[in-house]
């Protein structure tokens, strides 16, 4: 903790030279100690019988390898061609039901009468309806005001 890396290394030299002593004295000098390995070498070959000649058994004939087969190129699996169908004309688009006449006459909310000739209360106002765009028309107009369609000629309500 108070020490620096001088300090930390002056020790670890101490040890290493103390670990090194203690192998020398141990093992002994290295010089000496190589001469006598080469000794114990040869006491060991000496004592040692001879090896047996094992015979190796004869190396296999080489034989030509065969020629490999190659596949043949992908070829896609036949189809059976699609027989062409007739198309049929397009069916009609469906026809929105037919709308009820309406009930209640939509500029003056009266019941409208089932004869179909229009409405009895916007006839007493001297005013008549555009049939193309719905606008109630004074009678004396000749076209509408809104659509400028000319307007069917003034038929006189009767009630039956």
């Amino acid at each position: 903790m108070f020490g620096g890396k001088r300090i930390d290394r002056v020790r670890d030299t101490q040890r290493v030279r103390e670990i090194q002593d203690l192998i020398r004295t141990i093992a002994g000098d290295v010089h000496e100690n190589g001469k006598e390995m080469e000794q114990v070498k040869a006491m060991m070959k000496a004592n040692k019988p001879p090896a047996p000649s094992m015979e190796m058994p004869p190396a296999p004939a080489h034989r030509p390898e065969p020629p490999r087969a190659v596949p043949p190129p992908y070829q896609p699996p036949p189809r059976v061609p699609e027989v062409e169908r007739p198309r049929d004309p397009p069916a009609p688009a469906p026809q929105p039901p037919a709308r009820e006449r309406p009930v209640f006459c939509i500029h003056c909310g009266s019941r409208l009468p089932p004869d179909g000739f229009g409405c009895p209360v916007c006839a007493a106002r001297n005013s008549r309806i555009c049939p193309n765009c719905g606008t109630r028309v004074n009678i004396t107009m000749v076209t509408c005001p809104v659509c400028r369609r000319v307007m069917p000629p003034v038929v006189p309500y009767q009630r039956h």
